[in-house]
Parts: C-alpha cells; sequence; structure tokens
C-alpha cells in the first residue's frame, strides 16, 4: 500500500465520522438469559459500516473493498498525477458510471429502480 493513489482511495473510505454508530443486537447464549444485549460496532471504512447493517460476510466485503479502493485509485490517477486525497470529482464519476449501469440494467429486467437521486446528477 505504498502508492499515494492507493492511500487516498483507503483514506476516503474510512471518512465514517457523519454516520450512525451501528449498534449490534445479540442474546448471549452462555448465561441463559432472555434478556437482550446491545453492543457498539466499531467500524473502520464505509464497507465495515455497510456490512454491519446489513450482515454481509466478511469475505465479500472484503473483496469489495479491495475492487472499490483500485477503482477509486486508478479512476482518481487517470486525470491527473498522484496524490493523497482522492478528488470530489473521482467520486462522483464512479457513482455516475455505477449508478448508470444499475439503471440501465433495471431497465432491462424491467424493474423499477431503487435509486431515487441519480436523475438528479446527471
Amino acid at each position: 500500500m505504498k502508492l499515494p493513489q492507493i492511500k487516498a482511495a483507503i483514506a476516503a473510505l474510512s471518512k465514517v465520522d457523519n454516520l450512525p454508530i451501528p449498534i449490534i443486537h445479540s442474546r448471549p447464549d452462555n448465561d441463559g438469559s432472555t434478556m437482550p444485549m446491545e453492543r457498539v460496532k466499531n467500524v473502520n471504512d464505509i464497507l465495515d459500516w455497510i456490512a454491519s447493517i446489513f450482515g454481509f460476510q466478511k469475505g465479500n466485503v472484503a473483496n469489495q473493498r479491495e475492487h472499490l479502493i483500485l477503482l477509486l485509485a486508478n479512476t482518481d490517477v487517470r486525470n491527473r498525477p498522484a496524490s493523497d486525497e482522492i478528488r470530489e470529482e473521482t467520486v462522483e464519476k464512479l457513482m455516475a458510471t455505477t449508478f448508470k449501469n444499475y439503471e440501465s440494467w433495471c431497465h432491462y429486467v424491467r424493474c423499477k429502480s431503487n435509486i431515487r437521486y441519480f436523475h438528479a446528477l446527471l
């Protein structure tokens, strides 16, 4: 992880301060109690946050994290020299490309898109 664009992508994904803290609800198995327990889930990046909310498998999240880091870094480095920060335009371009593909897929399978603000981005 010595390349500056990779470090910048990792830093961009780690900005989760404005997200609500995920709370995990569970029941302890060892004391026979039926009282649910709550604990705060620590998150390192946006993908950890999404995984804790939706319950995605760790291996799948790790693969998507690597893929997203490389997409962000490659998209950013195409248009300028390496930097220690990802530009906002890079994130917006990648988001627009991804959502455009999703919208195309929805049209192809004749289902309604669940993205509410995509058309405002175009």
